[in-house]
C-alpha cells in the first residue's frame, strides 16, 4: 500500500502572456480559482457525479464530499504557498496496487476578475507522489 499525496511541484508565477500583443498588471495566480475533486468511480466522474466522493481542495460547504463552487480563497497562488512540497502535501488516503483512483482539477477565472488581468499567464505545477 501506498500513501498518494498531492502538492505544488512549482509556485505559482503570474507575467505576461507571449501571445499577446497587451500584457495586463496584476497577479493572475491569485485570480485563477482552483479546485480538486475525488470521485468514487469512473462511471461517477463521467457523470459529474461526485456521491461518495471528497473534494480536496476547494470549499465543501454543506460538508456532502462535493465542491461546491469555486471561491476567491481556493487559487493557484494560495495551492501553491499552502500546499509547496511533500511535507506539506494534500493527503490523498492509501492506495493498494491495482487500485485507480479518479480525480477532475477545475481551474477558472475569477469573474470578479478586472480587465487589468487580460494578456497575463498563470504558469503552475501539481505534483502527485505515492509513498510506500
Amino acid at each position: 500500500a501506498a500513501s498518494l499525496k498531492v502538492f505544488a511541484s512549482d509556485g505559482c508565477t503570474s507575467g505576461p502572456s507571449p501571445s499577446t500583443a497587451y500584457n495586463g498588471v496584476g497577479d493572475l495566480c491569485d485570480e485563477v480559482l482552483f479546485t480538486i475533486q475525488q470521485y468514487s468511480s469512473a462511471a461517477n466522474l463521467a457523470a459529474g457525479n461526485p456521491t461518495g466522493g471528497v473534494c480536496r481542495y476547494g470549499p465543501d460547504v454543506n460538508l456532502d464530499g462535493a465542491c461546491d463552487g469555486m471561491i476567491g480563497s481556493h487559487n493557484l497562488g494560495a495551492f501553491s504557498s499552502d500546499f509547496p512540497d511533500n511535507a506539506d502535501a494534500i493527503g490523498l488516503g492509501t492506495m493498494i496496487g491495482g487500485t485507480e483512483r479518479y480525480f477532475k482539477l477545475t481551474v477558472q477565472i475569477d469573474p470578479a476578475a478586472s480587465n487589468s488581468h487580460q494578456g497575463l499567464r498563470a504558469v503552475f505545477g501539481i505534483r502527485w507522489q505515492a509513498e510506500q
